[in-house]
């Protein structure tokens, strides 16, 4: 389908959150795929954590709980 697999969104974003954060409960929003190779930029504040293209366009949203 030559875009990332739903799984590995789940995987970087587990990279940038903090280490002591404790989640009771999290909802995943998937709004737009991501093509192979396409330049990601992921955030964490406010309880959420989010993954933007290279066109700052949110593909995924992890409300966190």
């Amino acid at each position: 389908n030559n875009h990332m697999n739903n799984s590995k969104y789940l995987e970087y974003i587990m990279e940038v959150l903090p280490d002591n954060l404790e989640i009771s409960e999290f909802e995943c929003v998937y709004r737009k795929q991501i093509p192979l190779g396409e330049k990601i930029n992921i955030s964490y504040g406010e309880g959420m954590c989010r993954i933007k293209n290279s066109n700052n366009e949110l593909n995924f949203l992890l409300k966190i709980k």
